[in-house]
């Protein structure tokens, strides 16, 4: 007659289970932790370039070249920035790209091995809209809802039938 080994060891593959799981979290988190520390590293790398009279397309490219970086611009915002003189040793790309964003409208901004170039955003300060609300004999209309078209900007009039929008 066998023995049933289930009953000599209870729990015994329990316990396999519980071990195999558990190695396979730290192999997830070992394999997770190594993107990371590449990416770091593509940031800091260092860069030496020295170009004269190219324009910042020719700069993005050769970037590109020679880092792990991808690029994303639009093409006629950066077409008018041209005659740069770039001499630098050992620099990272965010500032080459500083150097040569410098006054130009524009900003970049690392996310990844992304570099992303835009236009500067400029805060725009708010502009007050004032009205009165009238019907076709001239007469102020109170509790008019005004809204800016397109947007969920808006306000009442009031009992005088005028509104003010900012």
């Amino acid at each position: 007659m066998k023995k049933n080994q289930d009953s000599t060891s209870p729990g015994r593959g329990k316990w396999n289970k519980i071990l195999l799981i558990m190695k396979l979290k730290i192999m997830l988190v070992v394999i997770s932790c190594l993107p990371m520390s590449a990416t770091a590293y593509s940031q800091n790398s260092k860069v030496s370039m020295h170009v004269e009279n190219a324009s910042l397309e020719e700069i993005i490219w050769d970037l590109q070249k020679k880092t792990d970086f991808v690029f994303m611009y639009g093409t006629r915002e950066i077409d008018h920035v041209r005659g740069l003189n770039v001499d630098v040793q050992d620099k990272t790309v965010q500032e080459i790209l500083t150097l040569c964003l410098k006054g130009t409208g524009l900003s970049s901004s690392l996310s990844g091995n992304t570099v992303i170039i835009r236009r500067e955003l400029v805060p725009q300060e708010p502009r007050l809209v004032r009205g009165t609300v009238k019907d076709e004999k001239g007469i102020p209309l109170p509790g008019v809802s005004v809204q800016v078209k397109g947007t969920l900007t808006g306000s009442s009039s009031d009992v005088k039938g005028e509104f003010v929008i900012s």
